[in-house]
């Protein structure tokens, strides 16, 4: 079991990580992706549930002295179709090509404001990926907003591995480097990894060595414009960039017959 949390105020974030969801699912994982922190919803709309009255991530926190099972709130890509309208029903197609083994926890498309403490929030997202994992093999959590909102701290900082999705901007490089300082004076282990988001700009390389931010990859404009197509079609667009990401975070290589981390493998052969 492993949980990613991807991060970044680019609206290529979501779709990134909901995106790496599907591909961990279509290889045979039992996947959770969960769009969690400031601001709107986005993978709500983009499969047509956003009028429908279904648990949201925003039900589960705010009832976490309630102690809602996540069971009880995520969706399956069946009762997906149940809930479309008819307006919506073009998207049935789509959607029910995705991947059987995905479940999903979204945002409310107006969030409800959230007046927990510091405490409260550890305390939640902590049993969120705790009860995440005791029914998956994989778990995705997409944020955004401020660095240092307890909405995008705590999944960083509580997650087995953080992915950041940056412009390339020279605010987003100063304010992810700080951000990554900042947290591994409470975390020593936090070295997230990073996809670069390049709109054709010729940016010197060096910029990013004399920082903190390890980019893994870097998604072109032609990527991006990839990625924005898919959400047209129920995320259903095969986009070779994710697979490189998806071989990035599994360590994998082209091999199709290989479905197993390499971390898992270290520890079957200590057991031997």
């Amino acid at each position: 079991m492993k949980t990613y949390t991807f991060y970044g105020n680019s609206t290529s974030t979501a779709d990134i990580a909901f995106l790496t969801a599907i591909t961990f699912a279509k290889k045979g994982y039992k996947t959770l992706f969960i769009e969690l922190g400031e601001g709107n919803a986005q993978i709500t709309y983009q499969l047509g549930i956003e009028e429908q009255r279904v648990k949201t991530t925003d039900y589960y926190i705010l009832g976490h002295q309630k102690n809602h099972p996540i069971q009880n709130c995520i969706l399956t890509i069946d009762s997906i179709k149940e809930f479309l309208l008819d307006k919506e029903k073009d998207l049935r197609k789509e959607i029910e090509e995705l991947p059987k083994n995905l479940s999903i926890l979204l945002k409310k498309t107006q969030p409800e404001e959230k007046s927990l403490n510091e405490e409260e929030w550890q305390q939640v997202i902590t049993r969120m990926i705790k009860e995440g994992q005791e029914e998956h093999d994989i778990m995705i959590l997409s944020t955004k907003g401020r660095t240092l909102s307890y909405s995008v701290f705590f999944p960083l900082l509580l997650s087995d591995e953080a992915v950041l999705i940056l412009e390339d901007k020279p605010e987003d490089l100063r304010i992810f480097n700080s951000f990554i300082i900042d947290l591994q004076k409470i975390r020593e282990t936090f070295h997230p990894r990073a996809i670069l988001l390049s709109h054709s700009i010729n940016i010197e390389k060096e910029h990013y060595k004399k920082t903190k931010i390890n980019i893994m990859h870097t998604f072109s404009l032609k990527a991006l414009q990839k990625i924005k197509l898919s959400t047209w079609n129920g995320y259903n667009v095969h986009i070779e960039e994710i697979d490189q990401v998806y071989n990035c975070l599994t360590n994998e290589k082209d091999s199709p017959k290989r479905h197993k981390f390499s971390w898992f493998n270290k520890k079957k052969e200590k057991r031997r």
